[in-house]
């Protein structure tokens, strides 16, 4: 099994809010076979990581 792991970002300017990955784009990578595992990256925008979990992805520490 594939899988890939996103870490949060560290920014620098308090007013660029950002993700590398949005929970729909997580329902992609679990349709091409990959788990995916991230860290709480999405909360700068107000996804929390629940609404990862809730398509399939994996919170980690």
């Amino acid at each position: 099994m594939k899988s890939i792991s996103f870490v949060k970002e560290n920014c620098i300017d308090e007013y660029e809010y950002r993700t590398i990955l949005t929970p729909e784009r997580v329902k992609d990578y679990l349709k091409e076979g990959f788990i995916i595992y991230s860290e709480s990256i999405g909360q700068a925008i107000d996804i929390e990581d629940k609404g990862y979990e809730a398509v399939g992805g994996h919170h980690v520490e």
